[in-house]
């Protein structure tokens, strides 16, 4: 297990110190997205380290990482693809769309499976309900009434050129 540097232990007091005595537990959220955005993301250590920082149960961790989208788990693939999973996207075929972007980008010729050059996630609710199914790329990027054709395009766009897309 790793231990909370004398950096990331400031930030966290700082941001506990919010909240009323005996309820710096609440600081959760704060303290995961400030080691999110030093590390880019967070792995098993670090929630198991946050845990024992503010003396809670693993498992409180664990189930907030689950619950909220915006916590990554994983570092990022250069190319970040994110479903769109509420209710109009599901009712219009999200679940379907995130297993054929998966079959996508997972049968790309050459590509090493430790080293995709695409990731494929779930985000909550992006907003473009009238647009469902939606799907975001580098949390920027919305594509709305995706099909599968619009899928290989996308997927083939990025593959040709995906730097001009991270500026």
């Amino acid at each position: 297990m790793i231990e909370l540097d004398a950096q990331d232990k400031k930030v966290i007091d700082r941001l506990a110190d919010k909240f009323p005595k005996g309820k710096q537990a609440s600081s959760i959220l704060m303290a995961l997205n400030h080691l999110q955005n030093r590390y880019g993301w967070l792995s098993d250590e670090h929630l198991d380290a946050v845990a024992a920082y503010l003396e809670m149960p693993a498992a409180r961790v664990y189930e907030v990482v689950s619950f909220y989208s915006l916590y990554k788990r994983a570092p990022d693939a250069p190319v970040n693809l994110k479903v769109c999973t509420s209710l109009s996207c599901c009712l219009n075929g999200a679940q379907g769309v995130k297993h054929y972007l998966e079959s996508l980008v997972n049968d790309l010729p050459g590509q090493d499976a430790s080293q995709l050059a695409f990731s494929v996630g779930e985000a909550e609710c992006l907003g473009a309900c009238d647009g469902a199914p939606v799907v975001i790329v580098n949390d920027a990027d919305y594509h709305r009434n995706v099909t599968k054709e619009s899928l290989q395009a996308l997927i083939k766009e990025y593959r040709s050129s995906p730097g001009k897309h991270n500026d």
